[in-house]
């Protein structure tokens, strides 16, 4: 009954998405992913057809039938995902993958014209079919310059194979390999290793730069051609080619903009701020002028010539001089004027660089950015930031979502929240009393909200499902003034698609961390340590596999063949609760995959890796991890730099620079001290224009692998082009000209710190101390530090703030957010003067909670000052109202208990709010730092030992308890720790909710001993090769006596390290104290005579290891190690 009646009404079904893979062998089953929707206004239940197609037109009469499925029940507005098996394609050759939707025109809809969505063509045969998939490079060259690119590519075909890719410029995007005159202009090549199916390899391609011929204008677009001889036959030889992206070439800047930040929202005529970051992504250096307009639409007009305006002039500024791949971020005072005819509401703020045409560029299209979103007016504008709620729940458990709204408007106002379940990220709220695909799970109400405040709901409801109800992951959203009652600025950004969670009664496993050493050969054990936590919401145990992976994307082993990546190691866990986690020493080798080259490398992890356990979200089972280097060689990186806060310009400059060798060789290098004007530091090798300028550069001496060397470097401060005073990164770079050989290459540099150049002043506010709570209306004392870092004396006030965040916002910008409590006028301060103010302030009216002090040192910006930005501090919160404020300050117990004993545990707890009142604090145990209390009815990660019931306290006032509390008897041995909730059942509405929970002491639980080393005594200093005594101090804390011997050690810094594996010791083994017996409890103190035979003289740490070869096993095994006293070793 196949009819048209747009307009009519009724469904409407069309297929929005189908995913087939590009190649399968013959007589192979594959799988389709096919998504339907009905964009109709009538719900009702379908079926759709999957058919494979030698030509593009679809019949589900003609063609062959892949497989169908019913959707069920499909409501207006909503859609459904499916996946099915698709019978085995025919024949061998290319065949197109076709979806149908009611395919015997079952269902009358308002259009039966949109029912069919195609795929293809799909590669039905057994051999190779290589792609392009990306090409990375500059984005301008000059003629002939040789240049380094980047190109993917990948074998999507059913054989392995390898083919060479060949980069050329083409003046369009079709891109033509060969010779002939009309052809393009080929500039490098690279063959490929050979590649699996699915595997993909990105390859480095070096050339140089030749314009086709005719050469015709600047612009021209890098393409390449994977297999550009067509020498190896593949499933497919259509698809070989790729146009990557525009490059310009030529000899001469070319300016873009990047960046246009604002605030969300102005008043009509209002001054704002705003910041425009521009670059010149050209081959000279140069400078412009950059405009900003206020657009009704994405498209950015300038007013270059006769005729009407469109946009609206906003500010303008000079972008100055730059060279090239320099950016520049300038402040620019923006003026909220509206096009012609412009009434209140959404405007793009764009930015045009140049905007008259007056420089000569190598692409002049690319000057112009629509910038950000920001509404004008008098009106409020209600955004969600963020939902918030646990990773699963149970169906019909409540939710216990929280909800931040926010008013970023310029007028007061208060709204409705809705929360809803979708299967998408597409939140649809309910309108009126039509139905919507998602459901409707939590309502409430904002209350009145000033412009720029934000508030978080607590939204009550239960979690249920959309149809058709299958329990698993969702998205819970939710949207702002649902009912669009409340007339806004903006009537587009209501809606949030929040956070993914499960759904259901299963278990949920995701990688959480992968930590492992920076570096290790090949071949030796990787020691990756992997947490996985079980986010469901039933009990489960899983399979983790570690691998090393090219890049960040791991792709585990399976059935249908060998990974890209390499397995190195796997480890089941143990049966995990509902929001436990565990970490597991996953034993394995370093391996590399193919082509087996040593570098960087992604050492990443899996659970549950072949989807063997059916868990509440089957897409968040893989982490990345970290990079780690394989091989043999070096890898140096620069862990800090540290120097003055400002010089003036010519002035000698010295800092201190820590170099880290991270490798597996000993080696030494050079570093290099640089001066940027932004955080990328750019080392200059080869000559050429310079970005950043050296400053000075110092050799490195011999550093063991894991060893460090702090390294003074000295040179004139001098400011990079354009030379200008003001604020500079002060940065290093590690092998700068790139001539030691390390494992990874691309972790040189570091950026360092913010230094101001020049000859003015630079205050900031270093620390601002308030009362716990006040009262709204009383007034308070508040302690602010300033410093002037500059290289002049000044004068400058201070603002005191209270906000409802960590951002302090000074009332210059509007509009205003934060609330001032007090001023100190003329704090004068020499170069490098500190001094501390008190501040009379006093408490507003607000809504009562939790606030944070802040203060702002020359809020009116009356100095002239090197560094423009650092004026503002956030200090410690404050609660504002007259409730209760309990917070646990302390939680003790002993270093150890058996389970199943009694001890006893004491806790302190305080009131820091306004009211007298009474509260319960619970003690409990838990694996890791972070204290989770019970919520029934959920499971609990961490264990209830017991309850220090009605504490009653007046405000300010403090008070400890011992409670007796017994260790569980089924706990595995290993270490604890203690925690307490004050107000564990939220019987009191506090000033502040979230600061009840406190983590304590560590606490073994078990029946073994465990050896932790107290003290260890030395004398001041010592000649080099000298014998001296060291006195160690060893202490079984433990539940059982034993035995250990205690390794000595002069370690360069505070971290003892015993030897491991093969690798060259790092800290200098002294010798040993052997035979330390000793009972629970006991400690003793032991004396060995060592000699002092270091390389260099120097300060050193004496330190010790007890059982360092873990010849014993402990309670807590990483607790051994201890630096002692520091020994100078003279000459």
């Amino acid at each position: 009954m196949t009819e048209t009646k747009q307009g009519l009404g009724g469904p409407d079904f069309v297929v929005t998405a189908l995913r087939a893979p590009p190649s399968t062998p013959p007589g192979s089953p594959f799988e389709a992913t096919v998504t339907v929707c009905n964009q109709g206004d009538v719900g009702i239940g379908t079926e759709v057809a999957l058919v494979l197609s030698d030509d593009t037109s679809l019949s589900i009469s003609t063609d062959t039938r892949g497989g169908s499925v019913h959707l069920g029940y499909l409501p207006a507005g909503g859609c459904e995902t499916r996946s099915l098996q698709v019978s085995p394609a025919p024949s061998a050759g290319a065949w197109y993958v076709g979806a149908l939707v009611d395919p015997y025109g079952r269902e009358l809809e308002s259009d039966e014209r949109n029912n069919t969505r195609l795929h293809g063509p799909m590669s039905v045969g057994y051999g190779p079919d290589f792609v392009v998939t990306r090409v990375d490079g500059p984005p301008s060259a000059r003629e002939g310059q040789l240049l380094s690119f980047f190109a993917t590519v990948c074998n999507q075909g059913t054989e392995p194979g390898d083919a060479p890719v060949e980069l050329s410029l083409s003046t369009d995007t079709v891109i033509r390999p060969g010779t002939g005159p009309l052809d393009d202009a080929p500039f490098g090549r690279a063959p490929s290793d050979t590649l699996r199916p699915g595997q993909c390899q990105t390859l480095p391609v070096q050339g140089r730069v030749q314009t086709p011929f005719p050469s015709s204008g600047s612009a021209y677009y890098v393409g390449a051609v994977v297999d550009p001889q067509a020498s190896r036959p593949e499933l497919r030889e259509d698809n070989n080619t790729h146009a990557a992206f525009r490059i310009g070439v030529g000899d001469a800047p070319d300016f873009v903009v990047t960046s246009v930040t604002g605030p969300a929202s102005v008043q009509r005529f209002q001054p704002f701020p705003v910041q425009v970051t521009v670059c010149n992504q050209g081959t000279q250096a140069g400078g412009a002028q950059v405009g900003l307009f206020m657009s009704a639409d994405a498209v950015i007009r300038p007013n270059t010539g006769p005729g009407p305006m469109e946009d609206a002039p906003a500010g303008q500024a000079s972008v100055g001089f730059l060279v090239p791949g320099q950016c520049s971020t300038l402040p620019v005072q923006a003026y909220a004027q509206l096009p012609p005819q412009g009434e209140e509401g959404p405007y793009h703020l764009g930015a045009v660089v140049d905007p008259n045409g007056t420089v000569s560029e190598i692409l002049e299209d690319n000057n112009t950015s629509s910038g950000h979103r920001l509404g004008v007016g008098h009106r409020p504008d209600f955004v969600v930031t963020a939902v918030k709620a646990p990773a699963s729940v149970r169906e019909g458990e409540p939710h216990g979502a929280q909800v931040t709204v926010c008013n970023q408007g310029t007028a007061w106002g208060d709204t409705e929240v809705e929360l809803y379940m979708s299967v998408d990220e597409v939140i649809h709220p309910r309108i009126g009393q039509a139905s919507s695909e998602d459901r409707l799970v939590g309502r409430g109400v904002s209350g009145l909200l000033a412009p720029s405040q934000c508030t978080t709901l607590a939204m009550p409801g239960e979690a249920g499902l959309p149809y058709p109800g299958t329990p698993g992951a969702y998205h819970l959203g939710a949207v702002v003034d649902p009912r669009q009652w409340m007339t806004e600025l903006r009537e587009d950004n209501n809606t949030s698609a929040g956070q993914r969670l499960g759904v259901g009664d299963g278990p949920d496993f995701v990688v959480t961390a992968v930590k492992g050493p920076a570096s290790v050969r090949e071949g030796e054990p990787h020691g990756a340590q992997v947490t996985v936590c079980n986010q469901g919401t039933e009990w489960g145990a899983a399979e983790v596999e570690v691998y090393l992976s090219a890049d960040e994307h791991i792709q585990p082993s399976d059935n249908s063949g060998p990974s890209e990546d390499r397995f190195v190691g796997g480890a089941p866990t143990d049966t995990l609760a509902p929001g436990q986690c565990t970490t597991l020493a996953v034993p394995g080798s370093t391996w590399l995959p193919a082509p087996g080259m040593p570098g960087g490398y992604q050492l990443g992890a899996v659970v549950d890796p072949r989807n063997q356990r059916t868990e509440l979200r089957e897409d968040n089972n893989i982490a990345s991890g970290y990079r780690i280097g394989v091989g043999a060689e070096p890898d140096f990186i620069i862990t800090a730099v540290k120097g003055p806060a400002s010089v003036q310009v010519g002035q000698s400059l010295t800092a201190q620079v820590t170099v880290c060798n991270q490798g597996t060789e000993p080696s030494g290098t050079w570093v290099e001290l640089l001066l940027s004007a932004d955080a990328i530091l750019r080392p200059n090798p080869g000559g050429g224009m310079v970005e950043d300028l050296r400053v000075g550069e110092a050799l490195v001496d011999v550093l063991q692998p894991g060893r460090c060397a702090t390294v003074p470097v000295t040179g004139l401060a001098t400011p990079p082009p354009p030379g200008s005073q003001g604020a500079y990164y002060l940065g290093a770079v590690v092998d700068p000209r790139g001539q030691d050989l390390e494992l990874r290459e691309d972790n040189n540099i570091a950026s360092g710190y913010r230094l101001g150049l020049g000859t003015e002043s630079d205050f900031v506010v270093t620390s601002v101390t308030g009362p716990f709570s006040v009262q709204p209306g009383s007034a308070f004392s508040v302690s602010v530090a300033v410093c002037n870092q500059g290289q002049q004396g000044g004068i400058a006030d201070v603002d005191v703030y209270l906000s409802a965040d960590a951002t302090v916002r000074p009332t210059s910008l509007a509009p205003a957010e934060d609330f001032p409590v007090g001023t100190v006028r003329g704090v004068a301060l020499s170069p490098g003067q500190c001094a501390t103010r008190t501040v009379s302030a006093t408490a507003p009216s607000v809504v009562e909670g939790a606030y944070y002090l802040g203060a702002v040192v020359d809020p009116r910006n009356d100095a002239v000052e090197l560094i423009e930005d650092n004026n503002v501090f956030t200090g410690n919160r404050i609660g504002v109202g007259s409730r209760e404020d309990f917070v646990v300050t302390a939680v003790t117990g002993p270093s150890s208990v058996k389970p199943g004993s009694t001890f006893s545990a004491s806790v302190t707890v305080c009131n820091r709010g306004q009211q007298a009142a009474t509260v319960d604090v619970d003690v409990y145990l838990s694996a890791d730092r972070v204290i989770r209390p019970a919520s029934p009815p959920r499971f609990v990660e961490d264990f209830l030992l017991g309850t220090v019931a009605g504490v009653s306290l007046n405000a300010g006032q403090c008070a400890s308890h011992a409670l007796g509390v017994t260790a569980l008897s089924w706990l595995p041995e290993g270490g604890y720790f203690l925690g307490a909730v004050a107000d564990p059942r939220l019987q009191r509405a506090e000033l502040i909710e979230d600061n009840n929970i406190v983590t304590g002491s560590r606490i073994g639980v078990g029946l073994r001993p465990d050896f932790v080393i107290t003290g260890v005594f030395a004398p001041a200093s010592v000649r080099q090769g000298a014998a001296f005594a060291v006195n160690v101090m060893v202490c079984n804390q433990g539940q059982a006596p034993s035995t250990t011997d205690v390794d000595l050690f002069l370690s360069a810094d505070g971290v003892i390290r015993p030897p491991a594996g093969s690798l060259p010791p790092e800290d200098l083994y002294l010798g040993t104290v052997t035979g330390v017996s000793l009972g629970v409890g006991q400690c003793v103190i032991r004396s060995r005579m060592v000699n002092a035979n270091v390389m260099t003289t120097g300060a050193y740490f004496v330190g010790a290891v007890a059982d360092a070869a873990g010849a014993r096993q402990e309670i807590l095994e990483d607790n051994n190690a201890q630096p002692g006293t520091i020994v100078s070793v003279t000459p």
